[in-house]
């Protein structure tokens, strides 16, 4: 018989074991839903993106310091089988990581990483700061 704990644990949810880098681990930075798709979406951030972001407030961001890292993270969901009424991930559907780098005279650079469920490998290319904008900007949609 397997430990209740163990039961109660959501594996399905976690991301494979391909992407690079597991923003999971790191702390949460803003959540949504959205209920047409039935997806529900974390942005993660690495300790420099989480302190940039408490020490802005509610003003706005401004450019994030290299070495700042986001992540947004999108799963299906599904009930709860544990508590009626309640929805939990399901499968993750794409994850999207944001590296802030600079360039030699401190111009603010962004990489994009993609990953499709699914889909084996990532795609990695420079991005727009309007990609951090996008992701942090995500509204609650029904």
């Amino acid at each position: 018989m397997k430990p209740v704990a163990a039961s109660l644990l959501n594996t399905e949810a976690a991301p494979g074991n391909d992407i690079t880098r597991h923003p999971t681990e790191w702390k949460v930075v803003t959540v949504s839903l959205d209920e047409r798709s039935a997806t529900l979406s974390t942005v993660y951030g690495n300790r420099a993106a989480i302190e940039h972001v408490r020490d802005t407030g509610s003003g706005p961001l401004g450019p994030f310091a290299p070495g700042a890292m986001l992540a947004s993270v999108t799963w299906s969901e599904r009930d709860d089988p544990h508590w009626f009424g309640a929805r939990i991930p399901e499968k993750m559907v794409e994850a999207r990581v944001i590296t802030v780098g600079a360039t030699v005279d401190g111009q603010p650079t962004y990489d994009c990483q993609d990953r499709a469920a699914g889909v084996p490998g990532q795609r990695e290319a420079p991005c727009r700061r309007e990609a951090v904008d996008a992701m942090l900007a995500v509204p609650l949609r029904r």
